[in-house]
């Protein structure tokens, strides 16, 4: 059960890391958006899969931004549990 929550905590520390950035990245003026710091993003998934079944059409796309908020998300995320880990032994 531990394993989950930590797993679920993380993922949401990555997540929220990708919004973040690219909130910031939007409401930025240009000349601090073009920064490398919030242009370096690039996108891992799969493509479309689709399944054409007699009665239904099934579309799928799964894709995750990652940029360089995304692993400060996980970073910040790790070190909290890591912290509550340590205070709880």
């Amino acid at each position: 059960m531990k394993f989950l929550k930590y797993t679920v905590i993380l993922v949401l520390g990555f997540l929220i890391g990708t919004t973040a950035g690219e909130i910031m990245r939007l409401l930025l003026p240009e000349h601090f958006s073009t920064m490398a710091l919030f242009t370096s993003n690039w996108t891992h998934g799969f493509s479309n899969l689709h399944y054409n079944l007699r009665i239904i059409n099934i579309n799928l796309d799964i894709e995750i931004l990652v940029n360089t908020f995304s692993w400060l998300g996980l970073i910040v995320s790790a070190m909290a549990l890591l912290i509550r880990e340590v205070r709880t032994k």
